[in-house]
C-alpha cells in the first residue's frame, strides 16, 4: 500500500510506501477500546478528598446524656449521620492509571492507524518551508483548504517533529485542532479527529517507530 505525499500548495511530490504492520491485519475495537480506556484514565487527577471521623474538627464529648432526655442516642458531633461529619467510605486521593502490555499497546496504535488509513483520513503534508517567516494561522487554514478540510467545522490532529515549531505554531489556534509530537501520539487522539495530517518527517518517524 502507498499513500500519497503532497507539498503544501496541494501538489502531488510523490508516494510513500506504508509498512505492512501499519497497512494489513484487522482494526481490534476492544483494543483501541482498552488503550483509550487507559489513556483517560491516567489523565484523572483523583485528588478527591473526604475526612473520616478522625480527621474532622470536633469535640469528641457525648451531646447529651443517653437516656430521659427525650431524643436519640448519639455518641459524638463528628459522626457521620451529623450535618459536617465525617463520611462514610468517601474517596481518598489515589491513582487512576491503569496498565498495559507494550505489545497491546503497540498493537493498538497499528489499530489506530489501519483505521484512519481505511477510511482515507491521513494526509502526508511536507510543509517545506510555508511557515519560514513565521507562524500564519491563516495560511494554515488556506492549506487545509487545498486538502478539502475546513478547519472551522472538521476536527484535524495535526502529527509533527520537535523542529517545526512554526508549523505548530500555526495550526494551534485552529478552532477544531488537535497538535502532538509524533513521540506522543496516541489511538486516543487518532480515533478523536476525522481528518489526520501528518508532516512528511513526521510519517517517516511514524514508520519506523511503528511499522517495524
Amino acid at each position: 500500500m502507498e499513500l500519497k505525499v503532497y507539498k503544501y500548495d496541494g501538489t502531488e511530490i510523490g508516494t510513500s510506501a506504508v509498512a505492512e504492520k501499519l497497512a494489513e491485519g484487522p482494526v481490534r475495537g476492544k483494543l483501541l477500546w482498552q488503550a483509550v480506556k487507559r489513556y483517560l484514565a491516567g489523565k484523572r487527577r483523583g485528588r478527591a478528598s473526604t475526612l473520616k471521623q478522625g480527621e474532622v474538627q470536633g469535640s469528641k464529648r457525648k451531646p447529651w446524656p443517653q437516656k430521659h432526655t427525650g431524643r436519640a442516642r448519639h455518641g459524638y458531633r463528628r459522626s457521620p449521620i451529623w450535618y459536617k461529619g465525617a463520611v462514610v467510605f468517601g474517596p481518598k486521593p489515589r491513582s487512576w492509571a491503569e496498565d498495559m502490555p507494550k505489545k497491546m499497546r503497540k498493537e493498538a496504535m497499528r489499530s489506530a492507524i489501519r483505521d484512519a488509513l481505511r477510511r482515507d483520513a491521513i494526509k502526508v503534508v511536507d510543509f517545506g518551508d510555508a511557515f519560514a517567516e513565521g507562524p500564519k494561522t491563516k495560511k494554515m487554514k488556506e492549506i487545509l483548504g487545498k486538502f478539502g478540510i475546513d478547519a472551522e467545522n472538521q476536527s484535524t490532529l495535526f502529527v509533527l517533529c520537535n523542529d517545526q515549531k512554526n508549523v505548530a505554531l500555526s495550526a494551534r489556534n485552529l478552532a477544531r485542532a488537535d497538535v502532538v509530537n509524533f513521540s506522543s501520539l496516541h489511538p486516543y487522539w487518532i480515533l478523536k479527529n476525522s481528518n489526520i495530517v501528518f508532516s512528511r518527517e513526521a510519517w517517516e518517524k511514524v514508520q519506523e517507530v511503528w511499522g517495524k
